[in-house]
């Protein structure tokens, strides 16, 4: 999962050119989704040479508005063009499979058009089941395509996508296999409060000034050095009305006594702040779509039915989901005799899968190339 959904807002998608060497290597074609009543761009990249039909991986991607490269673009740093890309992963993960034999489905997710592009008000209305609605979509345009060997079709699931992957598999008898990117594990609740919590907490106990948050605080927070998750805790502590006027103020719902000042201990506290959270999950609120009445089951939901060869890839400092779910889930799965199940552990990579110094600086940097390499070695070993 990648993100408080408050902050999905910010999310952007850069569509970058492959290098030449990679261009003549893989083919791409362009496909259009019917997903729900949208029709949705997305793009099937398979080897230039070769002969199809192709095993195939369809990518399901996370939370937030994402296209089909799964770019996500910093709200905190800028560059001479405008706002820093972070990485594109799912575009990376698609052009390495491609290269090795394999053909990839990725696509834009319902109402999204593009960078930072989509009828937003439609897109915060739909509700997970919607998203698996579309990955139903979009595995059987994937299936029916000639290109597409239909008794090799692979998915892969990434946070909030791999809690779609895991209930297409529960539905399904014709997954050959299952890959899951820091997978949703423990109930939802519990996973926001980590991101809150072990991430978003330190981060602003890092920023006070005299045992209190001001305005300079929020300022240097946003400026400093922290990840996206880590940051996003802000969202609750800026004065909102202060966006229109380019001013960064404290909220003053939170500052009891208007002093200009959120003084930690008593005008703001962990309970206090998990409050605030509690509310996001009530209808209208932005956690709506993960209450106990609107989400779907978690990995952790369906161990008995994820019985496909399965393999896991987590970050040892994942700021969106708590590492340990993967590792909680492989023991429960090996517990269960799962026949094949393989998890891959990567001490010092983010939810991106990519390198970071800590939990608090994980900001989606690149995909790493030991997690590429590791999940085209097991696709060799499963579809080739």
């Amino acid at each position: 999962m990648k993100l408080l959904r408050l902050v999905a807002l910010w999310t952007l998608v850069a569509l970058a050119a492959a290098p030449e060497a990679l261009a003549e290597s893989i083919a791409r074609e362009h496909l259009s989704l019917q997903l729900g009543d949208w029709t949705s761009v997305a793009e099937l990249a398979y080897p230039a040479e070769g002969t199809p039909p192709f095993p195939t991986v369809v990518l399901i991607p996370g939370s937030g508005v994402a296209d089909m490269d799964h770019t996500v673009v910093s709200p905190f740093e800028y560059g001479p063009e405008g706002p820093a890309s972070l990485s594109s992963i799912f575009r990376d993960i698609a052009q390495r499979l491609a290269e090795q034999g394999f053909a990839v489905v990725r696509y834009n997710k319902r109402y999204v058009t593009g960078p930072n592009q989509a009828d937003f008000n439609r897109f915060y209305l739909l509700t997970l089941d919607d998203f698996l609605d579309d990955a139903r979509s979009v595995v059987e345009t994937a299936k029916a395509h000639p290109l597409v060997d239909e008794d090799r079709l692979f998915l892969y699931g990434w946070s909030e996508g791999s809690t779609l992957a895991a209930a297409l598999v529960a539905e399904r008898d014709d997954v050959a296999g299952l890959i899951l990117q820091a997978p949703v594990v423990f109930p939802w609740k519990d996973t926001f409060v980590y991101q809150t919590l072990q991430v978003g907490w330190p981060y602003l106990v890092s920023l006070v000034e005299d045992g209190a948050i001001t305005g300079n605080s929020l300022f240097r927070g946003i400026g400093g050095d922290g990840g996206f998750v880590a940051k996003s805790i802000m969202s609750y502590l800026v004065d909102p009305s202060g966006y229109a006027s380019g001013m960064i103020r404290v909220n003053p719902a939170l500052d009891s006594d208007q002093d200009g000042r959120i003084a930690l201990g008593s005008e703001l506290t962990m309970a206090s702040l998990l409050r605030l959270m509690d509310s996001a999950f009530q209808p209208g609120g932005y956690l709506w779509i993960y209450g106990p009445d609107a989400a779907l089951p978690t990995v952790g939901d369906r161990l008995t039915v994820l019985q496909v060869p399965l393999l896991i890839l987590q970050g040892g400092r994942d700021a969106n989901v708590p590492p340990e779910g993967a590792k909680v889930l492989h023991a429960s799965l090996t517990r269960l005799g799962h026949p094949d199940v393989t998890l891959r552990w990567y001490p010092e990579l983010g939810h991106s899968l990519g390198e970071t110094e800590s939990v608090e600086k994980d900001n989606f940097q690149p995909i790493a190339s030991e997690p590429l390499d590791d999940v085209v070695g097991w696709l060799k070993e499963r579809a080739l």
